[in-house]
């Protein structure tokens, strides 16, 4: 599958975007430029939760769609959603060969996480080409193979390497 079927997820109306990520240090300066200018205008008319909830809710693609240069190799995308967790409960929802779950929490380093899960399974084999393992994970290519063949990819299909970049 190309970008274009995961691309159908942003003509939905869950809260959520597929977009490439931005791996530029400069657009990414001049949108938290941007980002400071719209919460001190708000601050000024509102208070400070209303000040990052409209820079939250107007701009979580790219909130959560930077990072540093040295990993643009990785020709990243991301899928996120700008949907309070709240408006969830109880809810999943479908469309084109996707399904989004209820909301679901975990504890991960002493902290609550929500998330949801998007299943590709209709389409896995389409579009995962390759995995790169990040430079400090303690996965091995061979765990990977494993949970991609247990979660009934072709795993022999996709390629598996282990970054050379570190974060630092």
């Amino acid at each position: 599958m190309e970008e274009q079927g995961l691309q159908l997820v942003n003509k939905e109306q869950y809260g959520l975007v597929f977009q490439r990520v931005c791996y530029e240090e400069e657009q990414q300066r001049e949108f938290a430029k941007k980002a400071v200018q719209i919460i001190i205008k708000t601050m000024q008319r509102k208070n400070i939760f209303s000040a990052f909830a409209e820079v939250y809710e107007n701009d979580i693609q790219n909130i959560g769609c930077m990072k540093q240069p040295g990993f643009s190799e990785e020709k990243e995308w991301r899928i996120c959603i700008g949907m309070s967790p709240e408006l969830r409960i109880a809810k999943s929802a479908t469309f084109a060969d996707f399904t989004l779950s209820e909301i679901k929490t975990q504890c991960i380093r002493e902290q609550i996480i929500t998330y949801f899960d998007l299943s590709f399974e209709m389409v896995c084999d389409d579009f995962l080409k390759e995995v790169i393992i990040g430079p400090s994970a303690k996965v091995t290519e061979k765990d990977i193979y494993t949970s991609l063949w247990i979660n009934e990819f072709d795993a022999n299909k996709i390629h598996i390497t282990k970054s050379q970049i570190t974060y630092r």
